[in-house]
């Protein structure tokens, strides 16, 4: 259990957890850059729906395209679902989703001023277990530099308050039967609590599958034998999936079985197309310098740019940016930077998914974060990050299945140079050794937990 979390909303709490300095300030200004006030096509002008053209100045819902201001002092409820694909959102006052029907926004770039707040449920109203809602990170081609030469842009980047719960669901059990090929049911520990037919899960495989021949210093492609599944019927411990076993999946001793994690949840963000645009397209998460954040039951599908299969850099050490250029920080989840120094008040992810990420899952930066009954999947480098050494926090039952990496030592010597670690395919990577680590499970990972 992680406790309880308030965010505030349009400026009553939140802000910089500690002094920015002069990389976070310049982070803060370029974001800034990104959503003017001045270039905004739809400003908010009264509390209200996002589909209620009386909500703008000018009598206008927000179409393709639209640059979206919602001012400080401003609630707009997102209550529908919108065909349109808008370009940038900026909240500096609250943007609230509901949380008794379906939602949908597509949008480049979701932006979280200081003094802002989003909300995707909160504790005590989650998004209800038979609606989701969805933001989608749209497909807009390569990004421009000239208007983003940080590259911070196309994702979910804020910098006040930010508080997310989807329905609540059991994350992992163990099965209480070894399955084998051709099976059809897994037999678990204890009836899932939460789970629904048409939810992913991935089954852990356990058998050891040799990483030889892959050349040096190139990425592991070797396929593990976890099995990626969908349920089409539960009934009490046992669960139905759509295909049958390609592998037996029997442990070593009774006290051994293997694992069965859930990554689907109703509030989910994703990168739209993501098995077709290329990596440096693809949307990202960076919840940055505020720890007014709570993340509980949140499914992230397919997001991150930062490649760790190839040199990563930070953006400043780059002279001429490109648009697939190799930048640092672009992750599925990115806590960044939200500060040590307040231990009463850490940033909650709790119940998420990350599933797809071509470097780096849950990323924990220069924070205090609970990070509890996560499950990450198919992430290259390393699942779960604490990237700088001064982290500090909780780590507790989360999962990290099929993380893969470059095939040299963990403390390659150019990777040490550049500090650009985490690369050689781990579930779990301590910086520093100031998290506690209890009860969580690695698996499919070629470099160890």
């Amino acid at each position: 259990q992680t406790g309880g979390h308030s965010s505030g909303h349009g400026g009553t709490a939140g802000g910089a957890a500690e002094p920015l300095d002069a990389a976070m300030q310049a982070d803060h200004d370029a974001l800034m850059r990104l959503a003017p006030v001045s270039a905004a096509t739809h400003v908010a002008v009264k509390d209200g729906s996002w589909f209620d053209p009386r909500t703008w100045a000018g009598g206008e819902v927000p179409g393709e395209g639209a640059r979206v201001v919602i001012p400080a002092g401003v609630t707009v409820a997102y209550d529908g679902e919108s065909p349109a694909s808008i370009f940038t959102v900026r909240v500096d006052g609250a943007l609230e989703f509901a949380t008794d029907r379906d939602t949908f926004l597509e949008v480049d770039t979701l932006i979280v001023t200081d003094a802002g707040a989003l909300v995707m449920g909160t504790k005590d109203d989650p998004v209800d277990a038979d609606v989701r809602a969805v933001i989608q990170i749209a497909d807009n081609g390569p990004i421009d530099v000239e208007w983003d030469p940080r590259l911070l842009s196309r994702g979910i980047v804020t910098l006040g308050s930010v508080e997310i719960n989807g329905a609540e669901k059991e994350t992992f059990l163990k099965v209480a039967v070894d399955p084998l090929k051709g099976d059809t049911t897994l037999t678990l520990e204890a009836p899932p609590e939460g789970w629904q037919v048409g939810d992913r899960l991935v089954l852990t495989g356990t058998h050891l599958v040799s990483t030889k021949g892959t050349p040096k210093d190139q990425p592991i492609t070797v396929a593990t034998e976890d099995e990626e599944l969908v349920i089409t019927a539960i009934n009490g411990d046992v669960v139905t999936f759509d295909r049958p076993l390609q592998y037996d999946h029997e442990g070593p001793r009774a006290d051994l079985k293997a694992y069965v994690a859930n990554y689907s949840r109703n509030v989910v963000i994703e990168t739209e197309n993501a098995e077709a645009v290329p990596v440096h397209q693809r949307g990202h998460v960076m919840l940055m310098h505020s720890n007014e954040v709570a993340v509980r039951y949140a499914e992230f599908s397919e997001l991150g740019r930062t490649d760790k299969s190839e040199r990563a850099f930070d953006v400043g050490d780059i002279a001429n940016i490109e648009p697939d250029s190799n930048v640092k920080g672009r992750y599925s989840l990115h806590i960044h930077r939200s500060g040590v120094d307040d231990q009463a008040h850490p940033v909650i992810v709790e119940g998420a998914s990350v599933w797809g990420s071509p470097g780096w899952g849950f990323v924990h930066h220069d924070s205090n974060a609970i990070f509890a009954d996560n499950a990450a999947y198919d992430v290259f480098g390393a699942a779960f990050v604490a990237e700088t050494g001064n982290e500090t926090g909780r780590w507790v039952d989360n999962i990290a299945i099929k993380s893969l990496g470059v095939d040299h030592i963990v403390k390659n010597g150019d990777d040490v140079n550049a500090f650009d670690l985490g690369r050689t395919g781990t579930g779990f990577w301590f910086q520093g050794r100031l998290v506690e680590a209890v009860g969580n499970v690695a698996a499919g990972v070629p470099s160890g937990a």
